[in-house]
């Protein structure tokens, strides 16, 4: 009798070991193959920074008080420090995007058609390294300028959600602000009505 009870527990104990490791793969499974639909709010989140707090949600809307000729990033192209209002004339997109990021990926040939209609945009890694920034751009914005941002730029632009898209006027003053995927119609609209300003 101990022996067929020992065995009903092996055999329940080693039944539900297989269900937890079914159950996990198939979580993990999802976590790399499922994205934010277009148009969605999108799913990647930066990690919390320390000392970050109060930074989230800032910049929404008109009037920013984020300044952006303080936050520097590397050029992919030649490896300088650059402002991030440094070289551009007229309104530009700054797009906030990560190698990990699947909605990122998703919104880049957007970006593309929106590039090739004549709207100024740069690329801005929140998270990689230089090589793998450069290695994201080749594969999915291999015409658009592009960079990465130095330790903290992240939080110090309240940019917790990617992809960011922040559109910038003349000055460099924030106009607009989208978290996650954003319609092509939308973003082109807001930066031809800046242009025309």
């Amino acid at each position: 009798m101990k022996r067929l009870l020992g065995r009903l527990v092996l055999g329940a104990g080693g039944l539900l070991m297989v269900l937890v490791l079914l159950l996990g793969g198939a979580v993990w499974y999802a976590s790399k193959t499922v994205s934010a639909q277009p148009g969605s709010f999108g799913c990647c989140l930066l990690p919390a920074t320390p000392g970050a707090a109060g930074t989230f949600g800032a910049g929404d809307g008109v009037g920013s008080s984020i300044d952006y000729t303080q936050v520097d990033y590397l050029e992919l192209a030649t490896g300088q420090a650059r402002s991030l209002t440094e070289g551009s004339a007229g309104p530009r997109l700054l797009v906030f995007f990560a190698s990990w990021c699947a909605s990122c990926a998703e919104e880049a040939p957007t970006l593309l058609r929106l590039a090739e209609e004549g709207v100024s945009i740069r690329m801005l890694s929140t998270t990689d390294t230089l090589a793998d920034a450069r290695a994201w751009i080749e594969k999915y914005a291999p015409i658009l300028p592009a960079g990465v941002l130095l330790k903290g730029g992240a939080s110090a632009l309240g940019i917790y959600q990617l992809p960011t898209i922040v559109l910038l006027d003349d000055a460099g003053g924030e106009v607009r602000r989208w978290r996650g995927s954003v319609q092509r119609g939308a973003l082109r609209e807001s930066w031809a009505m800046v242009s025309a300003l």
